[in-house]
């Protein structure tokens, strides 16, 4: 009882934390892509993964540039991984109620419903346009997660028993 509460909890959170990127305007959605793009590129040139210009100005200009030309990639990559974290809750709560193979079902229907809710609720969002792409990327990222944590669970279950 208590699994299936915290299941619930985390769930609603997670899709209210969806329904807050997806709310945000054009342009914040922007900001906060290359933001984070700018981070990950800073810390990948202190860490000598990527080389970078070291003087001040020319720095910034090349780690703003790199962060723009990554910039769908990691939009793309954050659909995908928020919904394959979504699929992972949305299937451990739905084997609180049925078998596996219904469960990984119920949980895949659900995400792909969200992902149009979330898609259409992207419509009234200045700036922002629902796309069916976006669709079938974050239906990927839950089948992906589903898939992979499913896989998981089957080898764990099997160790378990035996």
């Amino acid at each position: 009882m208590k699994k299936k509460l915290i299941l619930w909890i985390a769930c609603i959170l997670w899709a209210f934390m969806i329904f807050m990127f997806s709310h945000q305007t054009a342009e914040k959605s922007a900001d906060l892509s290359q933001s984070f793009s700018a981070k990950i590129i800073i810390f990948l040139a202190e860490h000598g993964v990527i080389d970078i210009p070291v003087s001040s100005t020319g720095f910034l200009e090349a780690v703003s540039k790199i962060a723009e030309s990554v910039d769908t990639f990691v939009r793309k990559l954050a659909h995908f991984s928020i919904y394959a974290v979504l699929g992972v809750l949305s299937y451990e709560l739905s084997l609180c109620y049925t078998q596996n193979k219904r469960a990984v079902i119920i949980a895949l229907i659900g995400c792909f419903f969200y992902a149009v809710s979330d898609e259409i609720h992207q419509t009234f969002i200045p700036g922002r346009a629902g796309m069916i792409t976006d669709v079938l990327l974050d239906f990927c990222g839950s089948f992906s997660g589903v898939f992979i944590y499913s896989l998981i669970f089957k080898r764990n279950h099997k160790k378990i028993r035996m």
